[in-house]
This record gives C-alpha cells, sequence and structure tokens, in this order.
C-alpha cells in the first residue's frame, strides 16, 4: 500500500515537472498568496496605527448615557471584538477569522456581519468594473489598431479624443460630466439626489432595469471613457511597432494582402495588451472608489470612505479585504488567461 502511494506520489511529480504550464500556474498561485497575506496583513496594521480609541469616537457620535453606562458598553464591546486582547494575538484571531470567511461585526450594526454589509456594495462595484474592464479592452484596442493602419482621418480623429480624455483626471472627468447631467442650483449647488442613490441595489437591475441604466449610465461612462484612451495608446504603439517588424515587411514583399498583414501585426501587438489587464484592473479598482464616491455611486468605495470618516474598524479591514481579494483573484485569472493566450508560456520558451 505504501508502495503504490510513493509510486502515485512520483508520478504526479513527474507529470508537474514535465508540464511546463502547470509550473506556471502553480508558481503564479504561490506569489499571489505570499502577496494576498502581506496585503491583508498591512489592512489589519493600519487602522491601529490610527490615533485614538475607535469606541472613544462612536459613542461620541451618539453623545448618549451617563460616564458609568459608557466606560461600561465600552468594556463590553473592547471584549466583544477581542481589542482587550494583545496585538499578536488580535493578529492570529484575525487569520483565523479570515480563514473562516469571518469579517466580524460592524462597529455601528452588531446584528449585522461585516460580509453581509459589504456584500450589496461588492456586487455594485463588480457590474460597475468588469464591464468597464472587458469594453475597454477591445474598444479600445480596435480604436488604437485603426489608427495605426487607416489613412483615413475620421480614425485619427477618434483616436486623439480617446488620448485626451484618458490623459484629464477621472475625478475631473467625473465632476465636469455632474455639471453637464445634474441639476445645478446657486444657492444649494449640485443636486445629486442621494436618497434615490442610496436606494439603488443589484435588484433593481432585475426588477426596474430603467431605473438602475439612470443611475449607472453616466458612472460607467465616465470609467468607459477614461480606460478607452490608455489602451488605445498602448495598441496603437504596439502595431506600430510590429508594422515595421522584419517578418512583416518580408510579407509585403512577397505580396501578401494588407488584411492579413495587419491581422498577423494584431495578433502578436495584442499581448502586451493582454499583460496590461493586471495593470488596468489595479488602476480601474483604485478610479472606481473615487468615481463611486464622487456621484454617491452605491459600492465598495463609498462605504469605505464612510467607515473610514466613522472609525468603523471591522468595516474598513472588511472593505479593503474584499477589495484586495477581487485583485489578487483578478491578476492570477488574468495571468492564466495570458498561458492560454502565448503559446511561448505553454513551451517554456518565455518566463
Amino acid at each position: 500500500m505504501s508502495a503504490d502511494l510513493n509510486l502515485k506520489r512520483e508520478t504526479l511529480f513527474q507529470k508537474i515537472r514535465e508540464n511546463i504550464y502547470l509550473r506556471f500556474v502553480i508558481r503564479k498561485f504561490f506569489f499571489y498568496l505570499i502577496i494576498l497575506f502581506v496585503a491583508l496583513s498591512i489592512t489589519w496594521i493600519i487602522p491601529r496605527l490610527i490615533p485614538g480609541d475607535p469606541l472613544n469616537y462612536m459613542f461620541q457620535q451618539t453623545g448618549t448615557g451617563s460616564s458609568a453606562w459608557v466606560d461600561r458598553r465600552k468594556d463590553e464591546l473592547r471584549e466583544f471584538y477581542g481589542l482587550d486582547l494583545p496585538l499578536h494575538e488580535q493578529f492570529i484571531n484575525f487569520w483565523i477569522n479570515i480563514l473562516q470567511f469571518d469579517l466580524g461585526y460592524s462597529f455601528e450594526e452588531l446584528k449585522i456581519t461585516v460580509l453581509d454589509r459589504i456584500l450589496p456594495f461588492f456586487y455594485m462595484t463588480i457590474i460597475l468594473v468588469i464591464p468597464v474592464l472587458i469594453l475597454g479592452f477591445f474598444l479600445g484596442n480596435y480604436i488604437g489598431g485603426k489608427a495605426a493602419t487607416s489613412e483615413g482621418p475620421l480614425s485619427k480623429l477618434i483616436y486623439y479624443i480617446g488620448v485626451s480624455l484618458q490623459s484629464t483626471p477621472y475625478y475631473w472627468t467625473a465632476l465636469l460630466t455632474m455639471i453637464i447631467f445634474f441639476i445645478i442650483d446657486d444657492s444649494v449647488g449640485i443636486h445629486l439626489y442621494p436618497s434615490k442613490w442610496r436606494v439603488l441595489t443589484i435588484e433593481y437591475l432585475f426588477k426596474n432595469p430603467l431605473v438602475f441604466l439612470n443611475h449607472y449610465i453616466i458612472p460607467f461612462s465616465v470609467m468607459l471613457l477614461f480606460t478607452t484612451g490608455g489602451w488605445s495608446t498602448g495598441m496603437r504603439a504596439m502595431m506600430l511597432y510590429e508594422m515595421d517588424s522584419p517578418y512583416l515587411i518580408y510579407s509585403k514583399q512577397l505580396g501578401f494582402k494588407k488584411g492579413l498583414i495587419e491581422s498577423y501585426a494584431r495578433r502578436n501587438a495584442i499581448l502586451p495588451q493582454v499583460t496590461g489587464l493586471n495593470l488596468r484592473l489595479n488602476e480601474l479598482i483604485g478610479v472606481t472608489l473615487i468615481v463611486e464616491y464622487v456621484f454617491q455611486y452605491p459600492g465598495l468605495g463609498r462605504i469605505l470612505i464612510e467607515s473610514a470618516q466613522s472609525r468603523n474598524y471591522p468595516l474598513i479591514i472588511g472593505s479593503f479585504a474584499v477589495i484586495i481579494l477581487i485583485t489578487v483573484i483578478g491578476n492570477f485569472l488574468i495571468d492564466i488567461l495570458y498561458g492560454f493566450i502565448d503559446p511561448r508560456i505553454r513551451s517554456g520558451s518565455a518566463t
């Protein structure tokens, strides 16, 4: 029995050693596992570096109860949240809870877990980021490819407009759209109708799509304009580089059709763009947090800023943990996808 088990183990290790792509995936998995550990640990540490006791701040906000009652209640809450334990025990308990997918309870709502509080906002952020990432990738690469190969002025004009929009700060673009699309009153400023935004949830997408799109379309458009220009710039540069490559120059001399040559160039030019999906995803997560706050869009950005303002440690850590998890998993999946697209990864000729 032991000999058979050893034989199976040796066979498995042999298959892993021979499968270059599998080794690539395993290396990436452990790399992102380390990144996840470091990032979540920093997330746990940062709120504890903020001066002051968050429970003191919470009771200052409420302003109710006698001094003895407040002190007794703070001691109860400190014990409930484990804040009375030494820091190393708090850190160990934090990781035990993380491995159990338990983010604890919010300071403000003791009957609602942090995960339940965050999930509705998480869904709203995901349906904003993922469509922007995918649509911006294809649209930007199409515009950049056309700008590199087309002689017409229209393609060039669209490209330069995209680059200009990408170069402008995204928060400035968001504020500009507010001026254009929202009502402005000199006495009270810009009306964002916060009550309407606050009731917006993922369920509206299925119950009343028109109401949902009415709130969704402007933040989505701002982020799409911001990201499309970046993709088009990179694609145009890579297409021009590929069009001057020796193999394509030789193809022209052999009399290959222009469309076929451009398709060859596009296939190779798109590979660095796929690599850039990692960076663009990370960038979009950061952009989303600001755009959500500007528009009061009910996503992770808004709940993160509100929890930071109220010093709600569990909600701060939980929000950052979800954002980090999205980013790490997204980067890992993109790396796996790149291995499928680039044959050099599968053959081991590229690292």
